[in-house]
C-alpha cells in the first residue's frame, strides 16, 4: 500500500499543478476566459467517458499495465505544456492529457481496492495519499513561479509523472481482477447513482475554482502567494477531512455526510462574491469548503466501490467519468457566464453545491450503504 500511496500522491501533485497553472499560463498567452474555460475543461472531453472503458481494460489486463501507459503519456504530454505557446496545441494536448488521467485514476482506485476486507482502511489511506499532494501542490507551484517563471511549474509535472512511471514499474503485482467477467455495478442499486450527482459536483466545484479563481483574484488585487496560499488552504482542509472521514462515517453514517457537508461547501464561493479581495476572509472560507467538498467526495467514493460487484476498475471508471462530466461542463459553463461579469464563474459552483444539499435531505434513504 506505500508504493500505491506514494504512485497517489505524485498524480495528484502533477495534476493539480496543470489545473492551477496551465489556465493561468494561458491568460498570460492572451486568452479570454471562454479559451481559458475551454482549456480547463478540454481534457474532460475524453474523461467524461474514458475511465470507465480504462478501468474495464484494467480488469482485464490488469490495473499496473494500464497504470504505466498512462503515466508515461501524461509526462510527455505535461513536457509541451512547457515548451508550447500555441493555445490551440494546448487544447490539444490537454485532450490527450484527459486519455492519460484515465489511465491513471481508475487503475489506483481498483488497485487500491482489491482487498475487500479492509477496502475502507485502505481508500481512507489512498484519499489521505492524494489529498496531500493537492494540499502541497500550490505551494510547490507558487515556489517555482517565484522563483523562475509559470512554466517551470509545468515542467514539475511532467517529472512527477516521470518518477511515478519509474515506480509503477517496480509493483509486484499486475491486478488483474478476478471478477472482470461480471457487471461491476449491481443494476439494481439505482440509488448508488444518486451518489454520482456528488462526485459530479466535486468536479464541478475545484476544476472551476482552481481554473478562474487565480484569475478573479488578481483582478482584486491578490498577489500569486496570496491566492496561492487560499487554494492550498481549501486542499489542505480537504486532506483533513479525508483524515478525519472514518470518525464522521461511523459517528453520523454514510447517509448523514452528504446534504450536511454539501451546504457547509458554499462558503467560498458565496464569500468569494461579496468580499473578493478580503484575503483572510477568503481563507477562512476556503478551509469550511473544502473541508465539505472532502467530506462529501470520502462518502461518494465509499458508496460507489463498496456497493459494487465485479471487476473494481469499472467502479472506479464509473466514480472518475461522473468527475470528468462535472470538470468539463463546470469550467466550459463558468467561462460563458464570466464574459460580461467575471465574478458570476462562482454562481456555477454555488447553485451545483445548493442542489447537492437538496439531494442530500431528500435521498437521505437512498445514499446509505447497504453492504460492506
Amino acid at each position: 500500500m506505500l508504493k500505491l500511496s506514494i504512485l497517489s500522491f505524485l498524480s495528484e501533485v502533477s495534476v493539480v499543478s496543470l489545473a492551477i497553472y496551465l489556465p493561468y499560463r494561458a491568460f498570460q498567452l492572451g486568452a479570454n476566459s471562454v479559451t481559458v474555460g475551454i482549456i480547463g475543461g478540454a481534457s474532460s472531453i475524453v474523461y467524461m467517458f474514458m475511465p470507465f472503458a480504462m478501468g474495464r481494460l484494467a480488469d482485464k489486463f490488469g490495473a499496473k499495465n494500464i497504470f504505466l501507459l498512462g503515466s508515461i503519456l501524461l509526462f510527455f504530454t505535461s513536457f509541451s505544456y512547457f515548451l508550447l505557446t500555441s493555445l490551440d496545441l494546448i487544447i490539444l494536448m490537454r485532450v490527450f492529457e484527459g486519455v492519460g488521467w484515465a489511465m491513471v485514476w481508475p487503475p489506483l482506485e481498483a488497485m487500491v481496492s482489491s482487498e475487500h476486507s479492509i477496502m475502507y482502511r485502505n481508500l481512507a489511506k489512498f484519499n489521505i495519499s492524494w489529498g496531500l499532494g493537492a494540499a502541497l501542490a500550490p505551494t510547490i507551484g507558487s515556489i517555482i513561479e517565484r522563483e523562475s517563471s509559470i512554466r517551470y511549474t509545468l515542467l514539475f509535472a511532467s517529472i512527477c509523472m516521470l518518477i511515478a512511471f519509474m515506480l509503477a514499474s517496480t509493483l509486484n503485482r499486475t491486478y488483474l481482477s478476478i471478477e472482470s467477467h461480471t457487471n461491476s455495478v449491481n443494476r439494481g442499486k439505482h440509488s448508488l447513482f444518486y451518489s454520482l450527482y456528488f462526485t459530479g459536483m466535486y468536479g464541478i466545484a475545484v476544476n472551476v475554482i482552481t481554473t478562474f479563481f487565480p484569475k478573479y483574484a488578481s483582478l482584486n488585487s491578490l498577489t500569486v502567494a496570496e491566492w496561492g496560499s487560499i487554494i492550498s488552504s481549501l486542499l489542505l482542509s480537504r486532506l483533513i477531512a479525508f483524515i478525519l472521514a472514518e470518525r464522521i462515517r461511523h459517528r453520523v453514517d454514510v447517509k448523514n455526510m452528504f446534504s450536511l457537508f454539501s451546504f457547509i461547501s458554499i462558503a467560498f464561493p458565496f464569500t468569494a462574491i461579496i468580499a473578493s479581495s478580503n484575503f483572510l476572509v477568503l481563507s477562512i472560507s476556503s478551509v469550511l469548503t473544502g473541508f465539505g467538498i472532502g467530506i462529501v467526495y470520502s462518502a461518494a467514493l465509499n458508496k460507489v466501490m463498496i456497493e459494487s460487484s465485479g471487476g473494481k476498475g469499472v467502479a472506479a471508471g464509473l466514480f472518475e467519468s461522473s468527475i470528468g462530466i462535472g470538470s468539463f461542463l463546470g469550467p466550459l459553463l463558468a467561462g460563458i457566464v464570466a464574459t460580461n461579469n467575471f465574478w458570476t464563474f462562482l454562481l456555477i459552483p454555488l447553485i451545483t453545491m445548493v442542489g447537492g444539499g437538496l439531494l442530500g435531505v431528500t435521498k437521505r434513504r437512498s445514499l446509505s450503504i447497504n453492504s460492506s
